[in-house]
């Protein structure tokens, strides 16, 4: 991205100062709304259909399909939106919440339903029947 020459110095200096930082943010945005793009394919890939949820983000129904999504408490009780979908500044807010996320899905899918828990701890070794 070009940065313009502005005919007041002062602002040119405080543009060349801000400028390398804008382009990250731009860069950074982009890879963020890539990667939740890539994100939602892999779960929905994966068959995971559980609704999870931690610090304003879920993973969820919305529709006929599965989405992360953006929790935000309104007036009428909570509020989801398809985190793409949201504004860039909504994005880059909760970024940093997407790790939390992944680890309570990766605790869901690693934990055991009740019903299993339950027959295998009614089975020991001599009801085996071989």
């Amino acid at each position: 991205m070009d940065t313009p020459k502005l005919r007041i110095p002062q602002w040119q200096e405080a543009l060349d100062r801000a400028a390398p930082h804008l382009e990250k943010f731009q860069n950074d945005l982009d890879a963020i709304s890539d990667d939740i793009r890539a994100l939602e394919k892999y779960l929905t890939d994966s068959g995971f259909r559980i609704e999870t949820g931690t610090e304003g983000l879920a993973w969820m129904e919305y529709g006929k399909s599965w989405r992360l999504s953006h929790l935000e408490d309104s007036s009428d009780g909570w509020a989801s939106r398809p985190l793409i979908e949201t504004p860039a500044a909504t994005r880059w807010r909760v970024a940093n919440h997407m790790a939390d996320l992944l680890e309570e899905i990766a605790r869901v899918a690693a934990a055991k339903p009740d019903a299993i828990m339950e027959s295998s701890s009614e089975t020991s070794g001599d009801d085996i029947p071989f």
